[in-house]
């Protein structure tokens, strides 16, 4: 028979969680395609390397299946972020923003992915992702279940986690 062998979780975060920023020594910035193209396959490939389960991406996989699809209605188009040290890439972000238009309060990003090679990094991503201006809200239908963001916010009750089956073996 068949059984759940890989759980995920849907996360929705509310506004008002203080997260860690990271290290100074890591900077963030906005790319466009051809940028994220070039910059997010190698930390993906490093981070498949460091995580049981994380799948390889070929290149039209990047450019068909990340890139390619369009934002449903009322979503933002795909936002990658880059984190860097030294000039080397070291994690990223991939969201959209979804304002609702009856109460800003409702407005959220929706993550679609984040990578990070290393704590400082992933720190700050998480706080970029959580702090985008006139965007209170997070939403991530694929978060990992060992994500440590888990255990770093100070108010984890807010934090609402629907663990699920993610594939069947």
């Amino acid at each position: 028979g068949y059984g759940p062998a890989v759980p995920s979780v849907f996360l929705r975060l509310p506004g008002g969680l203080d997260l860690a920023k990271g290290s100074a020594a890591v900077s963030l910035r906005y790319l466009n395609v051809d940028e994220a193209l070039e910059l997010l396959p190698p930390v993906h490939d490093q981070a498949c390397t460091m995580v049981v389960g994380h799948l390889g991406r070929s290149p039209a996989w990047w450019r068909g299946r990340v890139f390619q699809e369009e934002p449903t209605e009322g979503a933002s188009n795909l936002r990658p972020v880059v984190a860097e040290r030294a000039g080397s890439a070291c994690g990223y972000a991939l969201f959209r923003q979804v304002r609702h238009r009856d109460r800003q309060s409702d407005s959220a990003v929706v993550l679609e992915e984040l990578v990070a090679v290393d704590e400082d990094s992933r720190r700050a991503l998480w706080h970029l992702v959580t702090n985008v201006d006139l965007y209170p809200n997070l939403t991530w239908w694929n978060c990992p279940i060992d994500e440590p963001m888990f255990d770093e916010v100070a108010r984890y009750r807010r934090v609402e986690r629907l663990v699920r089956d993610s594939l069947w073996v």
